[in-house]
């Protein structure tokens, strides 16, 4: 079963700002809150964890815009086969 984890557990264990976590939210890069039991508390799957470190090394090894990455995570979900898709285009940079 997947953990649940508040916004601030995701963000320390993901590395990164709970602002940087709204962000990637608003531009549709993570998923809705699996459970949000009141207004300002969001519990998000432990799953989120390896997709906002995949966004994050997206950004500095692939210098992709957000909308890329976006894209790619449209057309590919799951973080394992993005990191497949890194492995057959270490030169694809965009």
């Amino acid at each position: 079963m997947t953990r649940l984890l508040k916004i601030g557990e995701l963000a320390e264990k993901a590395g990164v700002e709970r602002s940087t976590i709204q962000h990637y939210r608003r531009e549709g890069l993570l998923p809705e809150p699996t459970l949000q039991p009141h207004y300002n508390v969001a519990y998000y799957s432990s799953d989120t964890v390896e997709r906002i470190k995949l966004i994050r090394e997206l950004q500095s090894t692939r210098h992709l815009p957000l909308s890329r990455i976006r894209q790619l995570l449209d057309d590919a979900p799951s973080v394992d086969r993005i990191r497949q898709w890194m492995k057959d285009n270490p030169a694809d940079a965009h």
